[in-house]
């Protein structure tokens, strides 16, 4: 048997930056407004609360406490709007690839064949403001390998249904070889 494997020009591939990457829903910068405003206030009663029990600790409280806010203000401002510019999300025939990050940039990639199930989550917050986080879990893996964050509700279900199809007709476009394999197989006996 010979297996024909030709070899592949590099400059002729595609890249996934000529794609139309999807932007998650603008909704997601509150939902990590929020977040990111629980853990300041968390982190700025912890500092004060050391104050009440030490009260010396006082000349140190209040600069670090400007010092949070002002980073606090940063994130809010600067970095986050930016974070959710960057996230994008694609899905194509055979695959799901999501990009995060604005300084250390992470692109993830997960083959359609390779998705063992799915899951949609939403917290409180999220079911709020009608959005939903897209799980994926492969096969091979104890935890998820993509989620996709900020996806309007009805859009994460759009996506769900439609891995699932693609996976469905994989599988069925795989049935037919299987079958002939096992004739095969069976009559070879």
């Amino acid at each position: 048997m010979r297996v024909f494997n030709p070899p592949v020009n590099p400059a002729q591939i595609r890249t996934l930056e000529d794609e139309p990457w999807q932007a998650v829903n603008p909704r997601y910068a509150f939902q990590l407004r929020v977040h990111l405003l629980g853990f300041v206030v968390f982190l700025l009663a912890a500092i004060w609360l050391v104050v009440l029990a030490e009260p010396e600790s006082r000349r140190w409280a209040l600069p670090l406490s400007v010092f949070v806010a002002v980073v606090f203000l940063g994130l809010i401002f600067i970095w986050l709007p930016r974070r959710v510019r960057h996230t994008r999300y694609l899905l194509r025939e055979l695959d799901l690839h999501l990009k995060t990050g604005v300084m250390w940039r992470r692109s993830t990639s997960v083959a359609i064949n390779r998705i063992q199930h799915l899951e949609i989550t939403q917290g409180p917050l999220e079911r709020s403001l009608d959005l939903s986080r897209l799980v994926v879990y492969t096969a091979g893996g104890m935890k998820s390998d993509l989620a996709l964050p900020g996806l309007q509700s009805d859009t994460a279900r759009r996506l769900k249904m439609r891995i699932l199809k693609s996976a469905q007709d994989e599988d069925s476009l795989a049935e037919p070889a299987l079958d002939r394999e096992q004739r095969d197989g069976s009559a070879a006996r």
